[in-house]
Formats: structure tokens, sequence, C-alpha cells
């Protein structure tokens, strides 16, 4: 929760629009069509101080690329596949939301929208009467090939605002009452002394250790705010992790949690054997030291140093014709 609480008042004083042109600057060119408009509907969040992007997609490549490009405030990410649900929680602002299937028509896709503004507003993810940028297709309601970038209004009336025929918001510009930090930051005197804490972009990695395998102690990780349980198989075996991966399932099925899993597996590794009576090993440059592929027996291997040599095992046993 700790954690949480650092990442979420450190997105205060971001400059993303300074963020978000220094990534811009160091994409190749040309720009694919798709990139180039996600990469302005970052930047237009921060233009218009929007509330909120909603973005539809199929294969998860359009929230991806506005993920890239840092945008100021979270990016829901409607989606009928369980692959995009799960790999959200790995990008930066993504929030996903799962529907059962797409929009039929332009009159389904409306009611959607206004659905998930109406719960953003409720879940304080966007301010009410705020300006939210909408990404969907133009062929159908997916943004992930021909997208297709409109505006919207959430549920309310923001101070200060005017809101059109259409019920769009709009913002009436700068208020004047920010205070620029040497970074160049825009922290509003509002942000400052307002109770309500910003809601949180960066996303949590959690590496399960034995002290957290357990349904109780998950389900407190899961409230503090973990996105991702991370599985260490350099340690332990496959069939413990198994049975540690099935219970974290079965705690974020109750918590109705979206949180995924990484799988970090064991990869090509060379180790030292044991140490007589474990004592260290001091070396010394130009000496002699003979090294003994001893292949998987080096937990039983041990290695010394005397007057006469220094022998050392190792675990991988093909160093000699490598």
């Amino acid at each position: 929760q700790t954690m949480a609480n650092i990442t979420r008042n450190a997105e205060v004083g971001v400059n993303y629009y300074q963020v978000g042109l220094f990534l811009r600057d160091f994409t190749p060119k040309p720009m694919g069509t798709l990139e180039a408009v996600l990469c302005c509907a970052a930047k237009n969040a921060v233009d218009i101080t929007a509330g909120l992007i909603i973005c539809f997609t199929q294969t998860g490549e359009a929230p991806r690329l506005i993920s890239k490009y840092r945008p100021s405030v979270p990016t829901m990410v409607v989606t009928t596949s369980d692959e995009v649900v799960r790999h959200c929680n790995s990008a930066f602002s993504l929030i996903p939301h799962k529907i059962d299937s797409a929009p039929a028509t332009k009159k389904d896709l409306t009611a959607v929208i206004a659905h998930l503004l109406k719960d953003a507003v409720a879940k304080e993810i966007c301010p009410p009467g705020a300006m939210c940028i909408t990404l969907r297709g133009v062929d159908d309601c997916w943004a992930d090939v021909k997208p297709l970038m409109t505006l919207e209004a959430a549920p309310g009336k923001e101070d200060g605002s005017m809101v059109s025929s259409s019920g769009l918001v709009y913002n009436s510009g700068h208020s004047g009452d920010d205070t620029t930090s040497i970074r160049c930051s825009a922290i509003s005197y509002h942000e400052i002394i307002s109770p309500e804490a910003p809601n949180r972009k960066t996303k949590i990695v959690c590496t399960m250790g034995p002290k957290c395998w357990d349904e109780e102690n998950m389900g407190k990780l899961l409230d503090a705010g973990m996105n991702i349980a991370r599985f260490n198989f350099s340690h332990g075996t496959h069939e413990a992790h198994g049975e540690v991966l099935e219970r974290f399932r079965k705690v974020t099925a109750d918590k109705k949690s979206m949180a995924a899993c990484l799988l970090d597996t064991k990869g090509p590794e060379i180790r030292t054997a044991m140490l007589k009576d474990h004592a260290n090993i001091s070396l010394e440059a130009g000496q002699e030291i003979f090294v003994e592929a001893v292949g998987a027996k080096y937990t039983e291997f041990e290695g010394f140093k005397n007057e006469e040599e220094t022998r050392i095992g190792l675990s991988y046993d093909k160093l000699c014709q490598s």
C-alpha cells in the first residue's frame, strides 16, 4: 500500500506533455497511421485536461500504443478478450473493462460508452463533467486498425466549464491558479489540498514468496494495489508454484479482481559448487585455479584452497566442450 501511495503521489508532479514529446521524438519516422492517431490521443488528453481515455480493442494493440506515450489520465480498455484484460496489468495507465460481446450497432456503441462514463465517475476514475477521449474503429467498434477519435462528456458538470447543446463539456482554459515547478510541472492548488487521492496509473508487480502464499495474504496484496503476481521459478518446484497459482486464481475470482500472473521461468544458469566447510576462497591476481565441470554433482562437490592448489566445481558439465 505504501508503494501504491508513493507512485500515486509521484505521478501528480510528472510533466506528461514533455514526457510524451520526448517519446515521440525518439520514435522512428514515419510513424504508422495507427500510432500517429493514438499518439495524438495521449497528447490531446494533456491539451484539453481530459478526465479519461476510452479505447475499444480486440487485440490490445491500440491501448498498448496509447500507454507508450504515457497519457496523463487513466485509459479504460474495453475488450471481449481475457488475454487483453490480463495484459493491461503490465502497461501504464490501462484499466481493463471486459464486455460480453462487441456492440452491434452505433446505438449500442453509444449506450456502452454512456455506461462506461457513468461507471468511471461512480468509481472516481474520471471527474464528473470532464471531457473524455473515445477511440473506436471507423468500420467497427475496434480501434486497432482504423481508429476514430471522438469527444464525450462524463456525467455531471465541472465548475468553470461550458456545456454545448450536444452535451460536450468544454474547458474554459487556463485558470491562472497553477504553480509551475522547476521541472515545469503544473500542479494546481486544488490538487494539493484535495482530500481525494489521484487515480494511480503505475502498475505494481509483487514477487510471491512463501510468506504470502496463503489466501489471506494474497487478498491483502490485492487490496493494497497489486496488479501482477510474479512467480519466481528459480526457486521451488513446478508443482508447488502450480498450487499457489490455483490458490491465487481463486482469490482473484472471489474478489472479482483482474490482477494478472507473471511466470518468471528458470533459464540456463551456471553455478559454482559448494565450498569445503563453507570457507571463503580469496583469489589473487595471476594465481592458478582449477575449475572442475562436475555437472549435477555441484551440490555435493566441495571446492577448496590450500597451499598446493585452488579448486572449484562448476555445474556446467559441458564446459570443456564449449
